[in-house]
């Protein structure tokens, strides 16, 4: 094992580290940097990059996990600079009647959250129905339409929503990247 990371050592990790930062854009998204703590991302990358740094080997594992992050889930690393994403709850439940009586009880000045932590069957319903975000083709066809159509209101519950999985009601709490509503938050 020593003898394995004598030899990762001697990798040009800081030439490894600076061109995975690049490919990545770390240095135009300052949300990885400053969830890991650092002012932006080129402290970030300078800081994983150093002679010396005793996260050589880290830093390098760390670099292709973001870049598999990037590759395979779409993330945008806290900025807005990738393709149109959202941000939204959901609660799911089997009937189109639950469905119903779900959005009367919040329609009846009940909170979202604790509706979707009551009677949802989605495991999101623990986190109050938060999907977190997400981007264009990673949620079924009837839900991204709600989702991304510019005329659906930031923080208005919308539904019921029939898919294969059951009734959603849904509420986007964010969106980027489409038109008129571009940057706009729940308040």
């Amino acid at each position: 094992m020593l003898k394995l990371a004598s030899e990762l050592e001697s990798v040009n990790a800081m030439g490894i580290v600076q061109s995975g930062c690049e490919a990545l854009g770390v240095h135009e998204k300052p949300g990885i940097a400053q969830a890991l703590g650092y002012a932006d991302g080129a402290a970030f990358c300078q800081r994983l990059s150093e002679p010396g740094n005793p996260l050589h080997i880290g830093s390098c594992i760390l670099v292709f996990g973001l870049m598999a992050y990037f590759y395979f889930f779409g993330g945008d690393g806290g900025s807005s600079s990738g393709g149109p994403s959202c941000s939204a709850r959901h609660l799911l439940v089997k009937t189109e009647d639950e469905c119903k009586k779900a959005k009367e009880r919040i329609d009846g000045g009940e909170d979202f959250v604790g509706v979707a932590k009551e009677v949802s069957t989605c495991p999101s319903g623990k986190q109050g129905g938060s999907l977190g975000r997400f981007g264009k083709g990673q949620m079924v066809p009837q839900f991204e339409k709600v989702c991304f159509d510019p005329n659906t209101p930031i923080g208005k519950v919308m539904g019921p929503v029939q898919t294969q999985f059951g009734y959603h009601l849904i509420m986007v709490t964010e969106r980027t990247g489409i038109g008129p509503t571009e940057n706009k938050k729940e308040s």
